[in-house]
């Protein structure tokens, strides 16, 4: 199943969410990745879904509410702001929404490469959050630095001369999909004007029409719709197993604890038995150690510990005695 969408995609992704210029935010969340809740005179409510890979309208917001500390910061940013210009920047993999009032301007760049990023910035492109800071050898995301774009690419879109073989034009940037595609069509330029059909070619999802597939592949209204129809599962079967992971570690950390209590536990029961018998031992021999005792304080006032020591040797009861601490060990 995709889980990327390649710069060509992206490219007619972009296209058909032009129709959410215009509309309002009324709110964001994050649960898997960046949701933002617009609403569109004579549309009503749209649910632009931003992830680490991709983007797309989705039918509903299903997912339970959930509030980041970007988010919040989105929320306070751009709330009741309208979606003005949404554009993809060359073709990288970097989409660019801008926020409006008479006063303010906002721009929002969608980065759907690597681990995928989201960053704010003023109207001067000056960084105000990111989801994730980082820093390369040629450029730094951060909080109060002005946002640069990746270094200068080749744009796949003015290029005027196509390799022929795919290994070559996977390597320039259109990926495995589009260089198998722009073999078995012979023509680059009429790739890029293919008018928009969304398919699914049993996992290979496209917003156009694939002839490199036999298949006519299952056919969708809209490439969002495709994205949201497969994505959107995957989304919710990936959070589903990090909960679960996560669960499962706590679980096992609990059951640790558990362990080490009860062997504590045991540990502790068993001294508890071997010290009450010890208890019950001196209780039943009292008379008998009292007078080992007072036989052994009448011999220190004549005798050292060392001379009583050398004495005691073959003592049927006193089996030990210790010079320096004064101990006895005593069998009974």
């Amino acid at each position: 199943m995709k889980t990327e969408l390649n710069f060509l995609e992206l490219h007619y992704l972009v296209e058909e969410l032009q129709s959410c210029i215009g509309a309002r935010v009324d709110n964001i969340y994050a649960p898997e990745g960046l949701l933002m809740q617009l609403h569109k005179s004579g549309t009503g409510k749209l649910f632009l879904l931003i992830t680490d890979k991709a983007i797309w309208l989705a039918k509903e917001k299903t997912s339970a509410e959930s509030v980041s500390g970007l988010c919040s910061l989105l929320r306070r940013h751009l709330e009741g702001k309208k979606l003005t210009k949404l554009e993809q920047i060359g073709s990288e993999r970097i989409v660019c929404f801008t926020f409006q009032t008479q006063k303010e301007t906002f721009y929002l760049f969608a980065e759907l490469f690597s681990n995928g990023n989201v960053i704010l910035t003023d109207e001067n492109k000056k960084i105000l959050a990111a989801k994730e800071e980082r820093a390369w050898k040629d450029r730094e995301i951060r909080r109060g630095l002005t946002y640069k774009l990746p270094p200068a690419k080749q744009n796949l879109f003015e290029i005027k001369e196509i390799p022929k073989d795919e290994k070559t034009l996977a390597s320039l940037g259109f990926g495995k999909l589009l260089a198998r595609e722009i073999i078995a069509r012979g023509d680059y330029k009429a790739l890029l004007k293919e008018k928009p059909s969304a398919r699914d070619y049993s996992g290979e999802l496209s917003p156009i029409k694939l002839e490199q597939f036999k298949e006519p592949g299952e056919a969708f209204t809209s490439f969002s719709e495709l994205l949201d129809a497969r994505l959107s599962k995957s989304l919710i079967a990936g959070k589903e197993q990090r909960v679960s992971k996560a669960l499962e570690a706590k679980k096992a950390k609990l059951q640790e604890v558990i362990d080490i209590q009860s062997k504590n536990i045991d540990a502790m029961e068993k001294e508890a038995i071997e010290l009450q018998r010890k208890g019950e031992l001196v209780y039943e021999h009292y008379q008998e150690l009292k007078d080992i005792l007072e036989e052994l304080n009448k011999a220190k006032a004549k005798f050292s510990l060392q001379e009583i020591k050398a004495k005691l040797k073959g003592h049927p009861k006193i089996k030990d005695l210790n010079p320096k601490t004064g101990d006895v060990a005593v069998e009974i």
